[in-house]
């Protein structure tokens, strides 16, 4: 919930200047373990990835590491690379699309993408292009979910590689998703839209405009609807607008 906070506070123009940062920094630093992993809470142990790309998010946003070990952080989330090449929530788990974005969010926010070597970002790059068929899966063998665009998609674009997506499919996946009689973007065709979908099929779009984050490329008449849309392109890392994320560079040079 501090990260979604935090995210959220930056989207609405806030500067921070009213959160205690070192009461927040304090505090992550009491969710670490000593191999690296991050729990939700101190009162209730639930720890996987999820919270690892938390407290990198955390850290990101009030630009200060120094509260956590950023060594065992990083070999934690190395450890939970699985033989199929993507990431499970913990070592020894499936492979599954958000997990993997977790990694390579984290990674990407800590300056630590090189930890992995080029034929483990090949593989991986690899597993997550498996995911499509017309959209996309988060693990093998199971059905396209809009939410799984925006995971796997993010994934590929942090490492250079959403162009290798095919975007067509894709994009006609999620429009079969969208409820145009009330609104919103649902889990599957056919299905009832609802707020997560919505948001994540809204991010993958987003992902698609040419922007300075992703190498991906997409034609002038798409750049023209997403303009009519008056979408934003995403800065996949921390989920936010590209807007947003200047707007939260800004504030960062007045951070004490």
């Amino acid at each position: 919930m501090t990260y979604c906070a935090l995210a959220s506070l930056i989207i609405l123009g806030d500067d921070l200047s009213r959160i205690n940062r070192r009461a927040i920094l304090k505090g992550l630093s009491q969710h670490q373990k000593d191999d690296g992993r991050f729990v939700q809470a101190l009162i209730e142990e639930e720890d996987d990835i999820r919270m690892t790309y938390c407290a990198a998010c955390i850290c990101s946003i009030l630009d200060d590491w120094s509260s956590i070990n950023k060594s065992s952080m990083i070999s934690n989330i190395l450890s939970c690379l699985s033989y199929e090449n993507g990431f499970g929530q913990k070592p020894g788990t499936e492979a599954q699309g958000g997990s993997t974005f977790c990694a390579i969010a984290s990674l990407h926010l800590i300056d630590q993408l090189k930890s992995l070597t080029e034929d483990q970002k090949s593989k991986i790059t690899e597993w997550c292009l498996r995911r499509q068929t017309e959209g996309f899966s988060g693990r093998t063998g199971k059905k396209d979910d809009t939410c799984y665009s925006f995971w796997v998609g993010a994934t590929l674009t942090l490492l250079n590689s959403f162009i290798f997506i095919n975007d067509k499919k894709n994009s006609e996946f999620i429009q079969s998703t969208y409820a145009s009689d009330i609104g919103g973007f649902a889990k599957f065709p056919y299905t009832g839209p609802d707020l997560m979908h919505t948001f994540f099929g809204l991010s993958t779009l987003s992902l698609r405009i040419i922007d300075n984050f992703s190498a991906s490329t997409t034609p002038t008449n798409e750049n023209e609807n997403n303009a009519k849309l008056q979408m934003q392109p995403i800065f996949p890392g921390l989920i936010i607008s590209k807007r947003a994320y200047d707007h939260l560079k800004s504030i960062q040079q007045n951070f004490n």
